[in-house]
């Protein structure tokens, strides 16, 4: 979040925030539930920044560090 997001630590400590009060704490959600909370938040979140909502993290993946 930081560096890609170009957020500060306030803004990035107040975003996890939010996504555990969205996300984990109310108990009526299933895993897919979550997920898709989760995903709207992120979509959310990069749509504030101004970024587009597929943006990739990674340029590539690391698939040499999957294999471990």
């Amino acid at each position: 979040m930081f560096a890609k997001l170009r957020m500060s630590i306030d803004e990035a400590y107040n975003e996890f925030f939010t996504i555990i009060e969205e996300v984990y704490k109310p108990a009526v959600f299933s895993p897919q539930g979550r997920t898709q909370k989760l995903r709207e938040c992120m979509e959310l979140l990069l749509q504030r920044k101004g970024l587009a909502t597929d943006l990739k993290l990674e340029a590539e993946p690391h698939a040499e560090l999957c294999a471990r």
